[in-house]
């Protein structure tokens, strides 16, 4: 079963607000991590898969992203919204 946390470990910060940065300006779009998915199982160095909780306004929704250095990008883009 999925563990969530609401508190983004301090190694994984960095790659949290790239991916959320990232997904705001894509999608225009506010929203805010209100959780991360599997935290423990991401590794570390090197590409980070993140799955986060985002909330805005009155919607929330988890989306996958795969962060790498610099570069950021839905894991599942079927799922992103248009």
């Amino acid at each position: 079963m999925p563990a969530v946390s609401e508190t983004i470990p301090a190694a994984l910060q960095a790659d949290v607000d790239k991916a959320l940065a990232w997904y705001n300006a894509e999608y225009d779009v506010v929203f805010s991590v209100t959780g991360i998915v599997d935290a423990d199982e991401v590794a570390a160095p090197g590409p980070k898969d993140l799955k986060l909780v985002l909330c805005g306004g009155d919607m929330c929704r988890q989306e996958s992203f795969r962060v790498d250095g610099d570069v950021v990008f839905l894991i599942d883009p079927l799922h992103s919204p248009a």
